[in-house]
């Protein structure tokens, strides 16, 4: 298979995704089937695009694109990942507003071509497309709380725009025109002074750091997660996140050799590294004691994502690019299956208020929801053997690896910083069981008398003129719609965590990871 066929069996079944779904919604019958059809659509480009990253070794496509290896990989699994959002969308109560299939499928589509880019451009498009995406979709829950967010979103991400933009103007003229990722690396050579490139490469990656939510640019993370409709929130958390983290960690690793001076006075590298760093050290710290703080499941689950991204950002910054994806990788799994799980959760019960001691009860209830739901929980924590530790393996294995390289040359304020960053990670991974064990000890706490679920469950008994039927309802632990597609996507998301986990235990660690390699 050539490069230029995997590109367009990646990019076409996308498109006719986007355009499919439109129609179906504007003018089908059935509300499900503009859902129906983006979602296998999008599986079919995801399948293409997964197959060629284990088949390929990457490959340079044609219009700044790179296919096979882990730019296939990870725009597949963006894609998988939107397909998971659309089915669990099926019910009836989950999908109550139109535009919804449309915006998925376009936003995932943006986020896949993040994630094969190899030119500014062409991930500026792409990041603007999912952005404008994910503006509308927190705004889709329709209520106070979910508009100010989408405003507070809109605004800062116009704002990271323009930064990107005023970045992205300065290379082109530097580069005489070329913004390939590799001509950055080569930008110094056109000029004198570093400074000018030194200046846009610094205000490309805040504005992409601001995409992927990492602190201090994650204002709106924890809001726009909090307030939006929990399939809305997963495809923030999961595939959107995963292109920004992914474009951050190329563009780094394809702008710089892994053999050069990253620390010497005349290179770009050597003043952007301490900055990512910072960010890294920031992020698990503001993330992990926001997190630890949080009643609202959504909210928790968003400054975590600040901790998780802060992760990644470590191993970006040991210049160990496969690790920062393998982790991105993982997460972007693990978060869609968790805010999918709310939504089954929601779609049982419409009055849970959106807290984790409103969890309480849900192993009662629904127990197969409870098991995968704790099983996304213990991945993002990084138990073992979950996909999840692997993740963070990788990651805390690059930087222990820098701080090696650094002070074998002997003890200096870079490997200082290196040593911050790595004790920090590891202390925040410690944090994250508090946060993420929170939610599976209330899932399976058992409801007690003079609860507010009893008070709940009291009312319906009122307003039923029959204690049988009363009764039955309360079995169900509400009005139970039964089985529906978003327990459907949390069950395969927990499959998958399993089967990644014990992977590279049956396969080997290193034929596990090389899917990812660039």
């Amino acid at each position: 298979m050539t490069p230029d066929t995997l590109l367009w069996l990646m990019i076409g079944p996308c498109v006719a995704a986007v355009v499919l779904s439109l129609l179906a919604d504007a003018f089908a019958t059935r509300a499900t089937w503009a859902s129906t059809i983006g979602a296998v659509l999008l599986a079919a480009g995801a399948a293409a695009s997964l197959f060629g990253g284990v088949s390929m070794s990457g490959a340079d496509a044609p219009y700044g694109f790179r296919v096979g290896g882990g730019a296939s990989t990870l725009a597949g699994l963006a894609l998988a990942l939107g397909a998971l959002v659309l089915i669990g969308s099926q019910d009836a109560k989950v999908q109550s507003t139109s535009t919804f299939a449309p915006l998925v499928t376009l936003a995932a589509t943006g986020a896949a071509l993040v994630c094969a880019s190899q030119d500014l451009g062409v991930t500026l498009f792409a990041f603007e497309t999912a952005s404008v995406c994910a503006y509308a979709l927190v705004a889709l829950a329709r209520t106070r709380a979910a508009s100010e967010a989408a405003l507070k979103y809109f605004v800062q991400g116009s704002v990271a725009t323009a930064v990107f933009l005023t970045g992205f103007v300065i290379l082109a003229v530097v580069t005489r025109g070329d913004l390939g990722y590799v001509a950055v690396s080569c930008a110094q050579t056109l000029i004198g002074p570093a400074l000018p490139v030194s200046v846009a490469v610094v205000l490309i990656v805040a504005a992409v750091a601001f995409k992927a939510g990492a602190a201090p640019f994650h204002a709106w993370v924890p809001d726009a997660y909090g307030s939006a409709r929990p399939d809305s929130a997963a495809l923030l958390a999961g595939p959107v996140k995963l292109g920004a983290g992914v474009a951050l960690a190329i563009m780094i690793a394809k702008a710089v050799p892994v053999s050069a001076e990253v620390f010497s006075a005349d290179s770009v590298l050597g003043d952007l590294l301490p900055i990512v760093v910072g960010l890294s050290v920031v992020s698990v710290g503001i993330g992990s004691l926001g997190a630890l703080g949080q009643r609202s499941y959504g909210r928790m689950l968003g400054y975590a994502g600040v901790a998780q991204i802060g992760y990644a950002l470590l191993a970006v910054a040991s210049l160990n690019a496969s690790a920062a994806l393998i982790h991105l990788a993982v997460y972007a799994v693990g978060v869609t299956g968790s805010f999918m799980a709310a939504a089954a959760i929601r779609a049982h019960d419409e009055r849970w208020d959106g807290s984790i001691e409103g969890l309480r009860g849900t192993a009662q209830r629904d127990p197969v929801l409870a098991a995968a739901l704790s099983i996304c929980m213990v991945s993002l924590a990084g138990v073992p053997a979950l996909a999840g530790f692997w993740g963070k393996f990788q990651v805390l294995g690059a930087g222990i690896a820098a701080v090696a390289a650094l002070w074998g040359s002997g003890p200096s304020w870079q490997a200082q910083m290196y040593v911050v960053a790595v004790v920090s990670a590891v202390g925040s991974s410690m944090v994250s069981i508090a946060y993420y064990g929170s939610v599976v000890r209330a899932l399976y706490t058992r409801v007690t008398a003079g609860s507010s679920s009893d008070l709940d469950e009291s009312a319906r008994t009122e307003r039923h003129s029959s204690p049988s039927e009363a009764r039955r309802e309360s079995a169900d632990g509400a009005s139970s719609p039964g089985w529906t597609g978003a327990h459907a996507a949390v069950v395969i998301v927990a499959v998958v965590l399993l089967a990644a986990g014990v992977g590279p235990l049956l396969f080997g660690l290193t034929e596990s990871i090389r899917p990812f390699v660039l």
